[in-house]
């Protein structure tokens, strides 16, 4: 009777879970201060979920550290019930193979069994995100302190002759600060970190037939950050739009094509809009989506260098898509 051992075995983890929740939802609200539970999986999550009514007495929200997180830490608590914000305590480790050149493709899998020969615990540990052979895991911040203390490098900061050092950690940290815009899907949010983050510059180009799809949403979004909704309002219309640290310093639109050329740190970038192309080149390599609906290209200046292509496309309701 296996099965039968499964199912018991599971509805004993659902009930220590439940305790566990409603624990933490009490001392929130009995000591009135913030509680954290550590990263729960997809099935606690769900089962957090069921509890709503449960926990109504007390402010709580689910967040693993950028957008569409699998695994999630709850909070118990709010600035209005406390009068005070505590963020969440995770942080992002970047871990890189140290000779990329040589290293195998590394998966999720060698990522995490690497962290867990560590003997560190999973429930501090949340999603690990693989890109560019590099893994970001997002941990609580006291892992991602002991991480740093115990298998980082020495501490060489100031040191003249590790000043490369210096450089290399400033550009690991801003690399990591764009996380959360990479992995954004929703428009309204994904314009909202590009236009406060002022080392941050993009291009945006129109293709097609923008209302198409239902344009309501994108055309809320242009005009909270005075992009012309032009190609969201009539039919045939395009457009060309350049924005630099929050700021639109360039916006084009009528009946296409429409054509523009900027610079971005020495890169010459070429912008084309028309009924059946959208083109972003940047020193002759073409980088746009070329999607129905609305082009972006991101462009951090500290990095000097691009670090996403992403279309809100009619063909997907306007949802971010970087494929």
């Amino acid at each position: 009777m296996i099965w039968a051992y499964v199912i018991l075995y599971s509805m004993k983890e659902n009930e220590e879970l439940k305790r566990r929740v409603l624990d933490l939802a009490n001392r929130c609200y009995q000591q009135n201060i913030y509680t954290f539970s550590g990263f729960l999986n997809a099935a606690e999550v769900s089962d957090v979920y069921t509890m709503e009514r449960e926990l109504d007495f007390v402010p709580w929200k689910l967040f693993g550290g950028t957008e569409g997180c699998e695994r999630q830490m709850l909070r118990f608590g709010s600035e209005e019930t406390l009068g005070y914000e505590e963020e969440f305590p995770i942080s992002c480790v970047v871990i890189r193979p140290s000779a990329p050149k040589f290293a195998e493709d590394l998966s999720h899998r060698d990522f995490l069994g690497a962290l867990m020969n560590l003997g560190i615990e999973r429930d501090v540990l949340g999603d690990i995100i693989v890109r560019d052979a590099a893994g970001y895991v997002f941990c609580e911040d006291t892992m991602a302190a002991y991480l740093a203390e115990h298998y980082g490098m020495p501490d060489k900061r100031g040191d003249a002759a590790y000043a490369a050092w210096d450089e290399a950690a400033r550009m690991e940290h801003r690399d990591a600060q764009n996380i959360t815009l990479r992995f954004t899907l929703d428009m309204a949010e994904y314009f909202r970190l590009l236009m406060q983050d002022k080392d941050l510059a993009a291009v945006i180009t129109t293709q097609g037939d923008a209302t198409e799809a239902d344009p309501s949403a994108p055309r809320a979004v242009f005009r909270q950050w005075g992009l012309d909704t032009l190609p969201l309002e009539q039919s045939g219309m395009q457009g060309l739009y350049v924005v630099d640290g929050g700021k639109v310093v360039y916006q084009k639109t009528g009946a296409g094509p429409l054509e523009y050329t900027l610079s971005w740190g020495g890169h010459d970038v070429t912008l084309r809009s028309a009924a059946d192309n959208s083109s972003i080149a940047v020193d002759g390599e073409e980088q746009s989506r070329n999607r129905p609906g609305v082009n972006v290209l991101v462009y951090d200046k500290v990095l000097d260098r691009v670090i996403q292509s992403i279309s809100f496309s009619t063909l997907h309701a306007y949802s971010g898509y970087t494929a």
